[in-house]
């Protein structure tokens, strides 16, 4: 496991840490999700910093989503509905882990 190569934690340390590490995972991409309706800025922003928490567990793949609304919501004119649908996917790749 990324976390246990990276930073030595042990699975006693890991089990005690990754249900915090998840929740605040849910709470980011929930940010990201109220935040495709509004603003631009505030969505990039929201979504760098799940990119940011995904990357410190090791998570490239979901990272690489979140690199994507980043990305796709600064711009004001994408579809809000593919950026939904991107956050959806997000969630699916999280729920799976």
């Amino acid at each position: 496991m990324y976390l246990t190569a990276t930073f030595h934690f042990s699975d006693e340390q890991l089990s005690q840490m990754l249900p915090g590490f998840f929740d605040t995972l849910r709470g980011h991409l929930a940010a990201v999700e109220q935040s495709i309706a509004g603003d631009s800025e505030e969505l990039s922003r929201a979504a760098h910093t799940l990119k940011g928490a995904l990357l410190n567990l090791g998570l490239e793949p979901e990272a690489a989503l979140a690199l994507e609304l980043e990305e796709r919501g600064m711009d004001s004119a994408a579809d809000r509905g593919d950026l939904s649908a991107l956050a959806r996917r997000l969630r699916m790749m999280l729920a799976a882990l």
